[in-house]
């Protein structure tokens, strides 16, 4: 096992540059992050393309954490259309309830 040079956890999953080595050593988790709007296969140290034991594109590696906040938002957005519509419902009733 070895530590991530961004997040610095101890991880197996590890991908490493054959130039740098030790030096060049980033997790799964992290490189995709990266990776999103940059090429996973180009060392972020020595700017070569010598990264090995990538990870696949469509592995899904990061941890549900990550995805907790989106999540909440969701449900938040969702409550607020849910009590924004009851809402609407019972302005309505009442309005209409004296014609």
């Amino acid at each position: 096992m070895a530590n991530c040079i961004i997040c610095l956890e101890n991880t197996t999953k590890m991908a490493y540059c054959e130039t740098c080595m030790e030096s060049g050593q980033i997790c799964h988790v992290c490189i995709l992050k990266w990776g999103k709007n940059n090429d996973i296969t180009i060392c972020t140290i020595c700017k070569q393309k010598t990264m090995k034991n990538l990870p696949s594109i469509n592995e899904e590696e990061i941890p549900i954490k990550e995805n907790v906040g989106i999540l909440t938002s969701m449900y938040e957005a969702r409550s607020f259309i849910f009590w924004y519509s009851f809402m609407l419902f019972i302005f309505f009733l009442i309005l209409f309830r004296y014609y």
